[in-house]
């Protein structure tokens, strides 16, 4: 459905010059992506709104998002399977948020990002089968996910230890940043299981 979406976009976008028909399998790819993202987003907002999580859903969205760009990981065969697995992952995100001990959110929520930035050091950025690294694409995701891996580290750090009020947000950060982790490993599995 989501690939259909994105051919009959793209062909539009061809038939009113805006895209170029040797671009159009480049264009196809890059609307499925979004609009599966897309699909995704709305449906955590969605289930944070009704579970009266949504601040908590917003800041893991963002603090996972902007760091499974450039760390890439395990992408599924199909959308539904893609729309599972990240369900999977935010409701299991949510449940560890919800339930674990206030106490210890601080020392946990560094020691978790820390340990979660040391495994992006050496395995990000992640290359999938259907989207290959081109010319120097390797390197720069390499370099911006050490980057913004390292300023999640730092706010993570200054909430909990600076500002004990907002340990949720310090503890949402740090699972958004492990789950980034949980992806990047379940790819190097299913990896592994394929070479």
């Amino acid at each position: 459905m989501l690939q259909q979406i994105a051919v009959n976009f793209t062909d539009y976008l061809v038939k009113k010059n805006v895209a170029k028909q040797e671009d159009r399998e480049i264009y196809i790819y890059g609307f499925e992506a979004l609009f599966s993202t897309l699909v995704n987003t709305i449906l955590v907002i969605i289930s944070g709104i009704f579970l009266g999580i949504l601040k908590e859903t917003i800041i893991y969205v963002i603090g996972f998002a902007i760091l499974r760009v450039y760390c890439g990981g395990y992408h599924a065969k199909t959308h539904i399977g893609c729309v599972t697995y990240f369900g999977v992952l935010y409701f299991s995100s949510m449940a560890l948020i919800y339930f674990f001990p206030y106490q210890y959110s601080a020392s946990f929520s560094v020691a978790s990002a820390i340990l979660s930035y040391l495994f992006i050091l050496k395995f990000a950025p992640i290359e999938h089968k259907n989207r290959p690294f081109v010319g120097n694409e390797f390197a720069v995701f390499r370099r911006v996910a050490r980057i913004i891996g390292f300023l999640e580290v730092c706010v993570i750090t200054i909430i909990a230890f600076t500002q004990p009020h907002l340990a949720k947000v310090s503890l949402t950060l740090s699972v958004a940043v492990l789950s980034v982790v949980a992806v990047m490993v379940t790819a190097l599995a299913v990896n592994k299981g394929k070479g």
